[in-house]
């Protein structure tokens, strides 16, 4: 408390001598004198004040060295929006008359400020809004038709307000970092009130451009101070930056009041590499794959070394380029701060599979192309005869065929079996007789042999059935027999044949 009060009071003399010395140093008068007129000063045109003051007022004497009426167009133009009044005006003087013109400047309300700490502690204020603490009010007096114009600056300092509700001082622990360790402030409040009342700050933070997550901090009496800690982000480079590290507090009327500390800091080396792996297998391939991850703040390269054996090698595949190094395959990449990336590798035996599956497509459609009935045959009854209550009593039968597939076929023996109660009419065979008919008890058999069967040769047997034992009912035959041998192999194939309904 005493060492509040002490710099309370410090400032409060600080500013009072700055006042008195104006006042009483730089009170002598200052006469420009022109051709048809002279300007006079009546005050230190450098002036000093606090933004608790809502105005400060100028004044200057302006005389007609001339014995006739003269006009002045006076105008004041200040370097920001600041208000003046009057700012343009015209000012009529007689032969020899002089007149004391005042001005005034509004300070406005509220005026925030910023406090800068640079990196020797050395403190100054800049205030908000553009306002930049030292203020130039150019005033010009330009005769009526005349070209002796006169141009006189006015200076006005504007200092912090003299009574400061807060006070902060910012501590910096190290001017070395590295995004491997936390950075740490300390920040002090000063002037904060005893009855316990507490105060809400926001701390900000920025290094070379990069803005850092804020943060709001609040102060009390029995807590008025904290330690700060900020993350360095990876991105930023290692190398020298400028900091700057503000502390925001808003003031009654909205303005924000600000203390920053600027400094230069450098930002060191720091290499390290997140790294995960995943193995998996499925039906086509084996994975594995490397998940890296750069939180450091500069290049980083990453290898993975593997064994293979000499199978494997044929299906291998990878997202990056490998080299081989003693046997082993050893795959590389180059990861910049803040980026993920993968390496895949894959055995991919789906190749097997793949070509297996190919193969064994081949193979059934050359087995298929192998034993497929290389003929064409057709099947046909006609001449279908019923009586009633003796079912069918006789019929046609036609039977073609055409060598389609095979360039020639050396022997060709075509057998027909049907039921023992169905014989063939005599002399019915057409063209070509059977080569061989056997009968048992049960079945009939019909066979025909030809030799050199060659592609595209056809033949048709055509023949009369006779029911001679009058059996009613549908006739079923079995599949009719072709076999066909070609070059020393034989081949069986049956074609079904059709039933005939009683």
């Amino acid at each position: 408390m005493i060492t509040q009060i002490f710099k309370k009071s410090i400032l409060f003399f600080v500013v009072f001598l700055l006042l008195t010395f104006q006042m009483f140093s730089f009170a002598v008068p200052q006469e420009y004198t022109q051709n048809t007129f002279s300007f006079v000063t009546q005050e230190n045109r450098n002036t000093i004040v606090s933004t608790n003051r809502d105005e400060v007022e100028f004044s200057f004497t302006l005389k007609n060295t001339l014995n006739e009426m003269q006009e002045f167009n006076v105008s004041i133009n200040p370097s920001t929006s600041w208000e003046i009044e009057p700012s343009n005006f015209i000012v009529r003087l007689n032969p020899l008359e002089q007149r004391e013109i005042k001005f005034k400047v509004l300070i406005p309300d509220n005026l925030g400020y910023t406090r800068i700490v640079d990196s020797q502690g050395l403190s100054k204020f800049v205030l908000d809004d553009d306002y930049f603490g030292v203020f130039n009010f150019p005033i010009f007096v330009d005769p009526v038709g005349d070209e002796d114009t006169l141009e006189i600056v006015y200076r006005l300092e504007v200092y912090a307000p003299m009574n400061l509700p807060v006070d902060f001082t910012i501590e910096p622990s190290t001017t070395r970092m590295s995004p491997e360790f936390e950075n740490t402030l300390r920040i002090l409040a000063q002037n904060l009130d005893e009855g316990g009342s507490s105060t809400t700050a926001k701390v900000s933070k920025s290094i070379g451009g990069v803005e850092l997550p804020s943060q709001d901090i609040t102060f009390s009496y029995i807590r008025d101070v904290v330690d700060v800690s900020f993350e360095i982000p990876s991105t930023i480079e290692p190398g020298n930056y400028q900091r700057i590290v503000t502390v925001s507090l808003e003031s009654d009327g909205g303005r924000s009041q600000q203390w920053q500390l600027r400094d230069s800091v450098q930002i060191l080396e720091f290499e390290q590499l997140l790294i995960r792996e995943e193995e998996s297998t499925n039906l086509w391939s084996v994975n594995h794959r490397v998940f890296i991850e750069n939180v450091g703040n500069t290049n980083s390269g990453y290898e993975v070394a593997k064994n293979f054996a000499w199978y494997e090698r044929i299906f291998l595949s990878s997202n990056v380029d490998y080299s081989i190094i003693n046997s082993e395959h050893v795959f590389s990449i180059e990861i910049l701060p803040g980026e993920e990336k993968n390496i895949d590798i894959s055995i991919r035996y789906g190749i097997i599979l793949l070509l297996i599956l190919i193969v064994l497509i081949i193979v059934l459609i050359r087995l298929y192309l192998v034993y497929k009935n290389p003929l064409e045959i057709d099947v046909k009854f006609e001449s279908i005869k019923k009586v009633k209550h003796e079912g069918v009593k006789s019929f046609k039968v036609k039977i073609g065929f055409e060598n389609v597939r095979k360039e020639e076929i050396d022997t060709l023996r075509v057998v027909f079996r049907m039921p023992s109660y169905l014989h063939v009419k005599d002399e019915s065979f057409s063209i070509t007789p059977p080569t061989k008919v056997l009968k048992g008890s049960n079945k009939y058999k019909l066979m025909w042999e030809f030799k050199r069967f060659e592609k595209g040769d056809a033949r048709i047997l055509g023949f009369e059935l006779v029911n001679s034992k009058g059996i009613l009912g549908d006739i079923h035959f079995e599949d009719l027999e072709f076999e066909i041998i070609s070059k020393n192999n034989t081949a069986k194939y049956y074609t079904p044949i059709e039933t005939i309904r009683g």
